[in-house]
């Protein structure tokens, strides 16, 4: 057994890479990155670190130190700085209750960011067999955990409020965001 945590990606220059895509359609994978894609969302696995026979991480540490110091790039480059304007993700619906009820949180994510198209999370969690304690910035779709996705004026703006609100409660609400260590052949 080791003491290291074992990093696998950089978040910041992950949601860097991301922002180069803007509106356009892609491939999680021409990002760059070791990624899981599971089509309208991805994990971004970040760091791994081995979980004792006593259930307890190795180097927790470490792992949180490598979370929160991505949270503050998030604030500081996405939306937050200065003024506190962090949003806070709802661990009650769609996507903050699906990770909350699949995942072994480590701690429940506080927030999410604005990046492009996109909202960004950073999850710390204990992987299925736990054996590892993970580190991952999942990216979703705003709707997914954006609290009021538009206000309708027309009926089109109505029509799409009302398909956004449905997909945050089914395709979020169902979402896979379990993942294990070490990653099949087929994630990345």
């Amino acid at each position: 057994m080791t003491d290291d945590v074992t990093e696998i990606s950089d978040g910041l220059a992950i949601l860097r890479a991301l922002e180069g895509f803007g509106g356009r359609p892609f491939d999680w994978v021409e990002l760059g990155m070791v990624v899981i894609d599971r089509g309208a969302h991805a994990i971004f696995p970040l760091a791994v670190v081995e979980v004792r026979d006593d259930h307890d991480p190795v180097a927790p540490s470490h792992l949180r130190e490598m979370a929160q110091s991505l949270e503050q790039d998030c604030i500081h480059f996405y939306g937050g700085d200065w003024f506190h304007a962090e949003t806070v993700l709802d661990l009650d619906t769609g996507f903050g209750r699906r990770l909350v009820e699949t995942t072994m949180l480590t701690r429940p994510p506080r927030y999410w960011w604005s990046v492009g198209r996109f909202a960004a999370v950073i999850v710390r969690s204990v992987e299925e067999r736990r054996e590892f304690e993970t580190l991952a910035l999942h990216i979703i779709p705003k709707d997914w955990v954006r609290d009021s996705p538009i206000t309708p004026s027309t009926k089109r703006d109505a029509s799409r409020l009302r398909r956004t609100v449905r997909e945050r409660e089914t395709v979020a609400g169902v979402a896979d965001v379990v993942w294990s260590w070490p990653l099949e052949a087929s994630h990345g």
